[in-house]
């Protein structure tokens, strides 16, 4: 008994997706990679399809090789590109210092003001004891 069994990939750029320059280690090339939807169709008797896949990966712009980001290589930068690279990420970490900074201001001002209302509940609570005090006093007749 035969059976035939086939594969189909359909290789399709997501409208939407990422666009990174890196360095293919097939071709060599510094070039850009797209994201793209590879869809796989498994079929049986090249007719019957018995189940796909979808998943996403990066097309190298070169050679229109296929691969995972991971396998991807840092691409090689002119001093001046590392240059404006290094100056957008220092930008970028002075941004998260600041928005760091300024959450802990605001959790310290919030401590602050929780701080001040439990000292006044205590007051106020020892004002009513005061005040229930002076009141039974005074249905004791002890003023």
């Amino acid at each position: 008994m035969w059976f035939l069994f086939g594969r189909k990939s359909k290789v399709r750029p997501l409208k939407d997706g990422r666009r990174e320059r890196r360095k293919c280690p097939d071709c060599d090339a510094d070039t850009t990679f797209v994201e793209v939807n590879v869809e796989k169709k498994y079929t049986a008797y090249v007719v019957v399809d018995l189940f796909n896949t979808e998943s996403t990966a990066f097309a190298c712009s070169e050679c229109q090789e296929v691969m995972d980001f991971d396998r991807t290589l840092e691409p090689d930068l002119s001093p001046r590109e590392k240059a404006k690279l290094a100056k957008a990420e220092a930008k970028l970490e002075a941004q998260r210092a600041k928005a760091q900074a300024e959450a802990e201001a605001e959790r310290k001002r919030q401590r602050e003001a929780q701080a001040k209302r439990r000292q006044e509940e205590a007051r106020a609570q020892e004002d009513a004891l005061d005040d229930e005090l002076t009141a039974m006093k005074a249905r004791l007749g002890l003023d």
